[in-house]
């Protein structure tokens, strides 16, 4: 039993065959070019397969469509893999230590707690206000 609700449906729109078909070139063609960087030569059965992308892009994006839709569906499928786990350490490895710590020393940076003998919950400032301070706010 989980306690959360997954009977909602929202799936990502799919993006336009036409700029996935350019995003896949600039890609691939990057790839293609990494040898450089070591001073040897680059790929060039890539850079033909980024042309190639590219040029069905910009000619005949509908091509791409079966792709472009496996791409996504691929996209979805790890979503729902990575989102709880990368959501599981952020809360087990970044907030609930906060929390711990704040429990052990009893600190309350919010200032929620009770206190029967207080005139006012009022944050009293040391600075008089003026309206200048209030002229530039953002």
């Amino acid at each position: 039993m989980s306690h959360e609700d997954f009977s909602r449906d929202r799936s990502a729109a799919m993006g336009s065959d036409r700029s996935f078909g350019f995003v896949i070139a600039a890609a691939i063609a990057i790839i293609s070019l990494l040898p450089l960087w070591r001073g040897e030569a680059p790929h060039f059965w890539g850079l033909a397969a980024a042309l190639g992308f590219a040029a069905a892009a910009f000619l005949v994006p509908a091509r791409l469509r079966p792709l472009n839709r496996l791409w996504h569906k691929l996209g979805l499928a790890l979503h729902k893999i990575t989102n709880p786990i990368i959501m599981g350490v952020l809360f087990f490895g970044v907030i609930l230590p906060i929390a711990v710590i704040f429990r052990l020393r009893r600190a309350d940076p919010l200032k929620l707690s009770f206190d029967k003998n207080a005139a006012s919950y009022w944050t009293m400032r040391n600075t008089p206000e003026t309206a200048s301070d209030m002229s530039k706010q953002f």
